[in-house]
């Protein structure tokens, strides 16, 4: 498992953080960038919980977890109704649980889209219902989204998670804007490429000097000092991420082109062609 860095140095730089009055919720941080990120929070003394299915391999100190299926409302609503009596109304929101199932589109079973969906983009809903309004009367919060980079160009057999991290993008901009108009709520949408995260670690991808590996605690360590900074905005790493929004304007004979010359579809087929084409 990725570990978050250790050299963390809040004092240097001007922290809008408030361990009195800031509580963050983090989904999917059991492991991964979620991990990091709710590790790096709490470092700077943020009362930190966790809402994952399954609980953290390694339990960190300040973090609590509260067990939660996010792709459910009720679950969520509960589980957030838990946190604000336990440790205070949430003001710091990360929302970075995702799963991915892979497959033909017609060949997949209806659950492992639904599940897909549910995790990827409603829970995103579910959470942003539950804490919202909470922040707008404190006139202070912030709303971290994680997307991903398939959200411009999705990969063969990923369907249901291309869609989802899509229909993400399509969230985001509309919180954005209407959360512009309340003073001291911040959002903030990270795009990244290929992590270093169980999820990938069977995609071998091409070109790693112009697409090279995001690691979790390097990522998760940028949102924090963003997050403690207090701005709104976008975080794209690796560079390449920055261009991909120009693909889908592009005619499909280049897109393919570009696909091809990337492999970006011929590293999945390699991965799936080692075992079953369903991850589940």
């Amino acid at each position: 498992m990725s570990r978050p860095h250790d050299a963390v140095h809040p004092e240097t730089e001007i922290s809008l953080l408030d361990p009195q009055r800031d509580v963050a919720v983090v989904t999917g941080g059991s492991s991964g960038l979620g991990y990091n990120v709710a590790v790096l929070l709490a470092t700077r003394g943020v009362k930190v919980a966790i809402l994952d299915a399954k609980e953290p391999d390694i339990r960190a100190p300040s973090v609590k977890y509260y067990k939660c299926d996010v792709g459910s409302y009720d679950e969520v609503a509960k589980s957030i109704a838990r946190i604000n009596r336990d440790l205070g109304p949430v003001t710091i929101l990360v929302n970075n649980a995702g799963i991915e199932r892979r497959g033909r589109l017609w060949e997949m079973p209806v659950e492992d889209i639904q599940t897909t969906i549910n995790v990827n983009l409603m829970a995103h809903f579910y959470t942003i219902r539950c804490v919202v309004p909470a922040m707008i009367s404190a006139s202070r919060g912030c709303v971290v989204s994680i997307g991903s980079s398939l959200c411009y160009t999705s990969p063969i057999f990923y369907g249901p998670y291309g869609a989802s991290k899509a229909g993400l993008l399509g969230l985001y901009e509309t919180l954005r804007v209407e959360l512009s108009q309340y003073p001291g709520i911040r959002t903030l949408f990270v795009l990244p490429g290929q992590m270093r995260t169980p999820m990938f670690k069977d995609i071998n991808p091409p070109w790693q000097f112009f697409a090279p590996v995001v690691e979790p605690r390097d990522l998760a360590t940028e949102i924090v000092d963003k997050i403690a900074r207090g701005k709104s905005g976008e975080i794209r790493r690796p560079i390449y991420v920055h261009g991909m929004p120009y693909l889908r304007i592009l005619p499909w004979p280049v897109q393919k082109l570009l696909r091809w010359a990337s492999n970006l579809d011929g590293s999945v087929i390699a991965a799936s062609n080692k075992g079953s084409l369903d991850t589940n």
